[in-house]
């Protein structure tokens, strides 16, 4: 089974990504290898945020890259060889923080069932179609043997397989939610696993 996976902790607003001085997040949406060259990341962190609480954050979604902690990035190496972690330093007052990490994950493939999910296309582009979705629901079969990938309909979205699942839940990772559909009208059709 496949799983979009995501937080538990709503991490909108938490970070900020420096565009202005700082690569183009959209190579990290791309599904392809970065060299290390082009990559430079800037973040600035909310004020009121403290050490200990950004710390408990597992995944962190910002207007960027997504980071993720040493932890999952430690067991992602051991899963699959289709991922490049670029670090990252937050700063809060004085303290550096160092133990997140931007993940740029190098496959992209179609990950949604298109039939059972509800949506409106935004574009009419044949080669790079885009669509509003108001319910997802992921396809079943395998991730055609690649554990982790970008959804291709939804780049903003990371889909793993059981092997990664079970593996973060082995690890006793806290914060993460797998998802099969997600639900974005009030019909609560929304299938996800908390831990």
């Amino acid at each position: 089974m496949n799983y979009i996976l995501s937080t538990t902790y709503n991490s909108n607003g938490l970070i900020k990504y420096l565009n202005h001085i700082s690569t183009d997040y959209k190579l990290f949406l791309r599904g392809v290898h970065l060299e290390r060259e082009e990559v430079n990341l800037n973040f600035s962190v909310i004020e009121d945020i403290s050490k200990e609480k950004l710390l408990k954050f597992p995944i962190i979604e910002s207007s960027g890259p997504i980071l993720i902690n040493k932890t999952i990035k430690e067991i992602l190496e051991k899963e699959t060889s289709f991922v490049q972690f670029f670090p990252v330093t937050l700063s809060i007052g004085n303290e550096s923080i160092s133990d997140f990490y931007a993940i740029n994950i190098m496959a992209k493939i179609k990950c949604i069932d298109m039939n059972l999910s509800e949506f409106k296309p935004i574009n009419f582009d044949v080669n790079n179609p885009q669509y509003m979705f108001y319910y997802i629901v992921l396809m079943d079969n395998p991730l055609n043997n690649l554990k982790i990938t970008i959804c291709k309909e939804m780049s903003r979205y990371i889909v793993i397989n059981d092997d990664i699942k079970n593996n973060l839940i082995e690890n006793k990772i806290r914060g993460l939610k797998f998802c099969t559909s997600i639900d974005l009208t009030p019909k609560e059709r929304t299938i996800c696993e908390e831990i």
